[in-house]
């Protein structure tokens, strides 16, 4: 038997699986992990001339306790509740809304125009839209 033959049998047969995975993986590393380095930025003061790898001061819980005891904090809270419920409901009330009644439409040249005009803002740039 060949050296070949034997490196060849070797070699696992889901070696091809993993290196198909891999770029998932390094895109999960990116853009997931490697940016929860940044919270460490609310245990410290922060100082942005020494960077974000400089000799920053530790303060450990000081600024959530700072931020808790605001006078404001219950509001803003409450506030940010309602606004994201506000959000939900009309992202999922409003969209099945403007379906039911364009799939009633009879005009079928009226609708798909307004299907074009509502679906515009997706594939054309604002600034293209403002202008």
């Amino acid at each position: 038997m060949s050296a070949a033959r034997s490196r060849r049998r070797d070699k696992p047969p889901e070696t091809p699986l993993h290196l198909m995975l891999l770029p998932a993986v390094a895109a999960v590393a990116i853009f997931a992990y490697l940016p929860m380095y940044g919270a460490i930025m609310a245990f410290q003061y922060f100082d942005p001339a020494l960077g974000l790898f400089g000799r920053q001061l530790w303060v450990g819980w000081d600024n959530f306790r700072y931020v808790f005891s605001l006078p404001n904090f219950g509001n803003v809270i409450l506030n940010t509740f309602v606004i994201s419920a506000w959000k939900i409901v009309l992202g999922l009330l409003l969209p099945v809304g403007v379906a039911l009644l364009l799939n009633e439409m009879g005009n079928v040249a009226v609708k798909r125009t307004i299907q074009s005009v509502i679906y515009m803002p997706h594939f054309l740039s604002w600034v293209i839209l403002g202008g």
